[in-house]
């Protein structure tokens, strides 16, 4: 396109040349002027059409080839349509301890014939658990689940054809290394494992092959998970699953570990760094924490905190603190610290270490 467009202009030239020889000085300028602008708005649109595909290129969330067990190229059902939105289901049973336990499935199918897909164990006891804390919207209630959370699975697949039948086929899935967000309305999604802060990007830009499926049966407008025998039903919850593994990977490897938005991210890092169960879990008044200091005498001013108090004197791993049962965790916008929570007054800070 741009070489044609310098042919036309180099013609364009010529023929005013030609032409142009008895017109005024001024109206050969005007035209030569036409020429320019013309020659700039189109090198400017090439320019704007190479950038745009770069950008999708970057911000593909699934690879442009991918291919099927058998090494045929995959391509969309014609049934996609039908099966389109946001689906869960749940199935309860006693474990052997006669604890209630909940199988929750969720799966979000997109019009390009993509899914995601996230599973989790909920445990549940008579006295609930007082460890799965999240704030809730307001920014300033403290709430717990009252269940733990576990056995979480995350994969992105697309929907495609074997035996004749539908079949969610698996490209790419998080089952290690990732653990539960709570979000502020109290659903569950996935996070990176803050013990595992680094992250590999699963690379969007590779030749993707299909690797086995998910055990749903897509029947007429149906969908059925096979494993939980239950029928999922329309969710119309926030949409929780809208981000591919390969969208979360290049999110995670590129994140720093300490970088939160609000409260609530913090409160679930911290959380998800716990080894021992947690007895309680307290929000402290942040204007009474801003007169604390590290051991290189670092006036701390955190903006998010919270505390833990444990079972035992066991701290979170990298806390060398002892002799409380109560640790204190706050985040300055920069680098998370932890101290004693016992004496306000003289808090020492002392930089966390994951």
């Amino acid at each position: 396109m741009k070489r044609n467009g310098y042919l036309m202009a180099a013609v364009l030239s010529l023929t005013i040349f030609m032409s142009g020889c008895g017109s005024s000085k001024s109206e050969s300028h005007q035209k030569q002027e036409e020429i320019t602008t013309s020659i700039s708005l189109e090198n400017s649109s090439t320019s704007s059409e190479t950038e745009s595909k770069s950008n999708t290129q970057e911000n593909l969330t699934l690879p442009k080839k991918i291919l099927l067990s058998n090494g045929d190229e995959w391509s969309k059902p014609a049934d996609v349509k039908q099966f389109v939105g946001t689906f869960s289901t749940s199935s309860i049973r006693m474990d052997a301890a006669g604890m209630k336990q909940v199988d929750i499935a969720k799966i979000k199918i997109n019009e390009d014939g993509s899914f995601n897909y996230i599973e989790y164990l909920e445990t549940h006891t008579e006295t609930g658990r007082e460890d799965s804390y999240y704030i809730s919207d307001n920014n300033e209630s403290l709430e717990s689940l009252g269940y733990e959370v576990s056995n979480i699975r995350y994969v992105t697949g697309i929907l495609g054809m074997e035996y004749g039948e539908m079949t969610a086929l698996k490209l790419e899935e998080f089952s290690l290394g990732i653990q539960p967000f709570i979000n502020s309305d109290g659903t569950i999604t996935a996070q990176r494992n803050p013990k595992n802060p680094n992250y590999e990007t699963v690379d969007v830009n590779k030749e993707a092959v299909v690797e086995g499926s998910i055990d749903l049966i897509f029947d007429n407008d149906k969908i059925v998970s096979n494993d939980l025998e239950a029928e999922f039903s329309e969710d119309s919850t926030k949409n929780i699953i809208d981000k591919s593994v390969y969208e979360l990977s290049k999110e995670w490897s590129e994140t720093g570990k300490q970088d939160f938005d609000d409260l609530n991210e913090f409160v679930q890092y911290v959380q998800g760094n716990h080894t021992v169960a947690s007895e309680k879990c307290i929000l402290p008044n942040i204007s009474e924490l801003s007169d604390g200091y590290t051991k290189d005498n670092e006036n701390i001013k955190p903006i998010f905190a919270i505390v833990f108090e444990n079972n035992s004197s066991t701290r979170i791993k990298g806390n060398s603190l002892s002799g409380s049962n109560r640790t204190l965790y706050a985040y300055d916008g920069k680098n998370i610290y932890t101290s004693d929570y016992d004496d306000l007054e003289s808090l020492q800070w002392s930089e966390y270490e994951n």
